[in-house]
């Protein structure tokens, strides 16, 4: 084989390492033991053949391209195969591959590329037009780690936390989430015997189940070495913020749960703006393989924000005590607020960022109807249909510009309207439309999405048998909040219709939404 490529007259040579494939292939039907030596072996065979083919080239052939693509086989019978849950081997050699990472637009991760970028930078590199109906992108060159060994190790690290990141959703947040739920019911069941001091001690027990999120990103600054050590830094993290949230919210007046969720959206927009490099690898933020984030901030965390900031400021005028309807008091507030939430939506929905146009349809209607309660006014259908429209409307022109702008590089809401004006046709994006619906309504009846919905509806349940009286109360003199639950319902439902997964995204959303009136309504005095 080695002496054909050498005789062969060919620009690019594409090598396909069928051994690792048929070894990753039998991994089930073998002993542990020997499917190691079967890849050991397969390994030793291709790393022969690839000294032999560049040795090769380097002597007689320097302008041929030699590029190695070790695919995993898919599982039958699995919708998501498990082999997809981990990165394997691209590598590229030659006159147009110099030292660098290969980076395709659909991963928008340095290093790491979709399997459908393959053909289209084969084509790329022949100088061969790349059909419409392809949907990956033609992978560039990055050169800012031109260090080999370097390059090789963050690779290493992105597919051992991808790892890691599975397992610790099985085994390390099921005893966390059983704390979380024993403290908080322990704080409500407090507060229904009458005693408002053990409900105060008990009631952080809320504010560190609602900096999950946070922690979850923080843990993986330091990739832990093992799995315990993980689900350690991730609760240790959590008391961490909680303690800081406490000390926090004395001098400014306000609870600590507003806190909790303000310094979540903040540590989200900042990773958001400089790449997403704990989303990327962080336990809800990864996508099926480590290290990607297709669509910009993803479903788990667009929830995380939408409902951490509508709660969040509305809660912070219920604590300044502005009235409903505000007239003239409190204007700088909520037009600080008001702000605030429009520039959450466009960093939402910016196409550098990755966003597609279900993030800015959601955060649309749900900060849209938030801001006619600001104006004081009463939110109808018609302005939470306006405020998706408007979403929709701004997601479509940014796209636009960014794929006139960016070409082959833009984002996906870019390049969709850019195959949609070609040769695909409008109907492109009625397909993706359809595809959306129809991946949430598989997900709506996966037992998974009802076993995490039980999960956050098990202390709402618990607060209406235990402290019903004391929600009510508090809602009662939190008109704000009360109010915004129209807002919340909104932005839930923009994402039920409008977010492919978007039930990832109204599940988190809800979750979130409760930490400020549960805390409040366990530590607020009658």
């Amino acid at each position: 084989l080695t002496q054909l490529a050498v005789e062969a007259d060919a620009d690019l040579i594409v090598i396909q390492t069928g051994d690792l494939a048929r070894a990753e292939s039998i991994r089930h039907d073998v002993s542990p033991a020997d499917y190691h030596r079967f890849r050991r072996e397969a390994v030793n065979r291709l790393d022969v053949l690839a000294g032999l083919l560049t040795q090769s080239f380097a002597g007689e052939r320097r302008d041929t391209d030699i590029l190695f693509v070790a695919p995993r086989p898919p599982n039958e019978g699995r919708r998501y195969p498990v082999a997809w849950a981990r990165p394997t081997p691209v590598l590229a050699t030659g006159t147009d591959f110099p030292a660098g990472w290969l980076t395709s637009p659909s991963t928008r991760t340095p290093g790491v590329m979709a399997n459908v970028d393959v053909a289209p930078t084969i084509l790329k590199v022949l100088g061969v037009p790349i059909p419409a109906e392809m949907i990956g992108r033609p992978c560039a060159l990055d050169s800012s780690q031109p260090d080999g060994a370097s390059r090789i190790a963050e690779i290493a690290r992105i597919e051992y936390v991808a790892v890691l990141n599975e397992d610790a959703k099985v085994r390390v947040l099921p005893p966390i989430g059983l704390l979380c739920v024993i403290g908080i019911v322990a704080a409500m069941w407090a507060r229904r015997r009458g005693s408002l001091r053990s409900a105060r001690l008990l009631a952080p027990s809320i504010v560190y189940a609602a900096n999950l999120p946070a922690a979850a990103l923080l843990a993986t600054i330091l990739v832990p070495p093992t799995l315990w050590e993980y689900g350690l830094r991730v609760a240790a993290w959590m008391a961490a913020l909680t303690i800081a949230d406490y000390a926090i919210a004395r001098p400014c007046r306000t609870s600590p749960a507003l806190i909790c969720a303000a310094s979540t959206v903040g540590l989200l927009m900042v990773d958001t703006l400089i790449g997403q490099p704990l989303q990327k690898c962080g336990m809800f933020g990864g996508y099926l393989i480590g290290g990607i984030r297709f669509y910009g901030v993803g479903n788990e965390y667009l929830g995380v924000i939408l409902g951490f900031a509508l709660t969040a400021g509305l809660g912070w005028l219920d604590d300044r005590k502005v009235p409903v309807p505000p007239g003239d008091r409190g204007m700088e507030t909520r037009l600080l607020i008001g702000v605030k939430w429009i520039a959450l939506a466009l960093i939402l929905g910016w196409p550098g960022l990755g966003a597609n146009a279900g993030s800015l349809a959601a955060s649309g209607a749900g900060f849209g109807v938030a801001l006619c309660l600001l104006a004081g006014r009463k939110p109808t259908f018609g302005v939470a249909a306006a405020a998706v429209l408007l979403g929709l409307c701004a997601a479509v022109l940014m796209g636009l510009i960014d794929a006139r702008v960016s070409g082959g590089h833009a984002s996906h809401l870019g390049a969709a309207l850019a195959a949609a004006d070609g040769a695909r046709g409008p109907q492109y994006l009625a397909q993706i439309a359809i595809r959306k619906l129809v991946m949430n309504l598989h997900l709506l009846i996966a037992p998974a999405f009802w076993g995490l919905a039980l999960a956050m509806a098990l202390p709402l349940l618990s607060a209406r048998w235990l402290i019903g009286a004391q929600v009510q109360s508090t809602m009662a003199a939190r008109p704000w909040l009360r109010h915004g639950l129209v807002a919340l319902l909104a932005a839930g439902i923009a994402a039920l219709l409008f977010k492919d997964s978007g039930v990832v995204t109204a599940a988190t959303l809800f979750g979130c939404s409760c930490a400020i009136p549960l805390f409040h309504a366990v530590s607020d005095a009658e």
